[in-house]
């Protein structure tokens, strides 16, 4: 059976939302911080984009949590892209929101990472994950052992099974990416949708105005 070393080890601190069990509040907050400068930097990117504001922050927002994203920061990218996500899955319309009412975004880490998600309120943000051991031992049958611990935090794996547990992780990856890419690609036509008719309507309210004044006349 394979066992994961953190959960053996477990860290009691304090969160606000109820998380995932890999994602513990250290990380969330850290991913938190690390979403924010990553979407400043799409935003930032705004006169090279032919999209009007609104479209081109909600094409920020959509496209944040990429792993290409991530690959400098303190948790590897993988870790990185599910905190990124949590916190988007709970406040991407508030985010959203926020970011259209204030153009110039100011604020923009400490109203989302403390105020709007608390990811942070309650965090040491100078706390540094533990080092994984190299070994750990363990008893089974009275008897004393010494496994291995991988990069990953997996305990007593061979060649073999890290290699098979590695390739069914990397085809889930896959999947996990097609069907998020799938998402996205829905979620910006209905946004995309949801604005024409909206635009739409606010031309024809425009138009029927005209029309009723020219009529009073």
């Amino acid at each position: 059976m394979m066992v994961n070393y953190w959960e053996v080890v477990v860290f009691l601190l304090p969160v606000c939302l109820a998380l995932p069990e890999d994602i513990d509040p250290h990380m969330y907050c850290t991913g938190c911080v690390a979403t924010m400068k990553e979407l400043d930097k799409l935003l930032s990117n705004l006169h090279r984009s032919s999209d009007p504001y609104e479209m081109h922050v909600m094409n920020s927002v959509d496209d944040v949590c990429d792993k290409d994203h991530f690959k400098a920061y303190e948790y590897i990218p993988p870790k990185m892209v599910k905190a990124c996500k949590v916190l988007m899955d709970n406040h991407d319309e508030d985010i959203e929101q926020y970011l259209l009412t204030h153009p110039k975004y100011e604020d923009l880490e400490k109203h989302v990472c403390y105020d709007l998600s608390e990811a942070c309120s309650e965090v040491d943000r100078d706390y540094k994950p533990p080092s994984l051991p190299k070994t750990i031992h363990t008893h089974f049958d009275g008897d004393r052992q010494e496994l291995p611990v991988d990069e990953r935090g997996r305990v007593g794996l061979s060649g073999q099974e890290v290699q098979d547990d590695e390739e069914q992780t990397r085809e889930k990856r896959k999947q996990e990416e097609k069907a998020e890419k799938e998402k996205k690609k829905n979620d910006k036509k209905q946004k995309k949708d949801k604005k024409e008719k909206k635009d739409k309507g606010k031309k024809k309210e425009k138009k029927d105005k005209k029309k009723q004044e020219k009529e009073e006349l």
